[in-house]
């Protein structure tokens, strides 16, 4: 039986299947075919047995017995032979054949008329499908943004995953290190070693939300450095674009403010300390020049105030010199 065949014998039994076979309608029901093993695993399931089954295609494919009387003939004729003339009638052998053929007829236009309700049906199934697809299918509003735009910020938009990605060309140019609230100058040898042509991929949903910023190599791949390895950390910056104007300009923003982050390389929170053919930090920092300590001022000495009954002649006495 093929998948059509077997679709109708469980209708016979009263089994409505909710299966979009379309052509698939020849594929036998002991075969491979994806749909034939889920049509076999619905007939488990409804715990119909294959004797029943038979049955229902039995019913389904047997010929329909038509009550219909054919027309009378006459179906007399004479042969001679030998100079005799015989009369033979042939009227009950004619009537039995037409009805017969006619019997065919029926049966055949019954069987049709059941395969284009299947395909009907299939054709209804997968145009509901294609609503509901549609439905479901997430439009993305197109950004706008001038030719000038796109050129001045390095700018490429595209879309990925029902989002919108924002690519913008870059230099990854650590510039400082930073450890124990120290920060030191990154030699000038370490950072042309450092330095090297970027990508910074933002992600962004349609509602105007940062789904990730990530920092790209020039072939496309993920930069590996100091702090990005399968992902970037970016420290404590939060990337929010609520209540920020949908332009090209806003998004550049959160670029800067991203390759601002990584212009200093956190030894105190590494994701790696020699990544990619760059130098190791151990050996940048006893190059590097110390530049000072966070929270520590240093304060020029303050001259000894002039107090009252000790200013010269020329000035008022008062606190402190008044200077034209």
């Amino acid at each position: 039986m093929n998948l059509v065949e077997t679709m109708e014998a469980l209708r016979a039994k009263n089994i409505e299947v909710a299966l979009e076979i379309g052509e698939h309608t020849r594929c036998d029901i002991d075969s491979n075919c994806p749909l034939a093993i889920q049509l076999r695993k619905v007939i488990t399931e409804s715990g119909i047995t294959f004797p029943q089954l038979m049955e229902g295609y039995a019913e389904v494919t047997s010929p329909i017995l038509v009550n219909w009387t054919p027309p009378q003939f006459d179906c007399k004729t004479s042969l001679n032979i030998l100079g005799k003339d015989i009369d033979i009638d042939l009227t009950d052998v004619v009537s039995a054949q037409v009805k017969d053929a006619v019997t065919r007829k029926i049966n055949n236009i019954s069987s049709e008329n059941e395969r284009i309700k299947v395909y009907i049906n299939s054709i209804h199934q997968t145009y509901i499908n294609a609503i509901e697809n549609q439905k479901k299918t997430k439009f993305l509003p197109q950004f706008k943004c001038s030719v000038m735009e796109l050129i001045s910020y390095k700018a490429m938009i595209t879309e990925e995953n029902g989002n919108y990605v924002f690519l913008f060309e870059t230099v990854y140019k650590p510039e400082y290190l930073y450890q124990g609230s120290v920060r030191y100058r990154l030699s000038q040898e370490d950072q042309n070693r450092i330095m090297r042509d970027a990508y910074l991929k933002i992600t962004v949903t349609k509602e105007w939300s940062v789904v990730s910023v990530v920092l790209l190599n020039n072939t496309g791949n993920k930069l590996q450095h100091y702090h990005g390895r399968g992902s970037d950390c970016w420290g404590t910056i939060v990337f929010d674009l609520r209540g920020k104007e949908r332009t090209l300009r806003t998004i550049y923003n959160l670029k800067t403010l991203a390759m601002n982050s990584v212009a200093t390389i956190n030894m105190d929170s590494l994701m790696s300390s020699e990544p990619d053919t760059m130098p190791n930090v151990q050996d940048m920092k006893r190059r590097a020049t110390e530049m000072g300590r966070e929270g520590q001022v240093d304060v020029a000495p303050v001259p000894e105030a002039n107090f009252a009954g000790t200013n010269p002649a020329n000035q008022r006495a008062g606190w402190g010199t008044r200077r034209r």
